[in-house]
């Protein structure tokens, strides 16, 4: 796994300095080797189907990085439940790839979910659920729902 590590932690760096594509191709190659090495039934392989899902949607890629992400979400789910702040994080990330393609009812629906999960595993004062509670607020408002979205900024 150490090699496999490397290769996300250079695909991080690339994202950072707006190398997607390089940082794409780290990512996918260390995904290659988690898989052969635990197969696909794996936290690892979902962890990194989610970098590739948010390295896809750095690049305008909405339909891939959403794929990706529903992908890591379904094994995610497999493996430890729908109770899990991974499943929380996943449930986000295919809320942020469904605003940027005008799915705002469709990503409300996945912010909200992620709220509920985050709230019962950590709590109403954690910044997960701050972050959570800011999305819903700004799909709100893209809908026209201003004193709903203005709420929810407020809570």
């Amino acid at each position: 796994m150490g090699v496999a590590t490397s290769l996300l932690s250079i695909g991080s760096v690339l994202v950072k300095q707006g190398k997607y594509s390089e940082a794409l191709a780290k990512h996918e190659e260390s995904l290659g080797i988690i898989e052969r090495l635990v197969g696909r039934e794996h936290m690892d392989v979902a962890a990194t189907l989610s970098n590739i899902g948010n390295v896809l949607y750095e690049q305008g890629k909405y339909s891939e990085a959403l794929a990706k992400h529903e992908e890591s979400l379904a094994i995610a789910e497999r493996l430890v439940g729908r109770e899990h702040m991974s499943v929380a994080a996943s449930l986000t990330n295919i809320g942020n790839v469904l605003v940027k393609q005008g799915k705002y009812s469709e990503a409300l629906a996945k912010y909200e979910e992620s709220l509920a999960i985050q709230e019962r595993l950590v709590g109403r004062e954690h910044m997960n659920v701050a972050t959570s509670l800011s999305n819903i607020g700004v799909v709100l408002g893209e809908q026209g729902k201003y004193s709903e979205a203005l709420a929810k900024h407020e809570e």
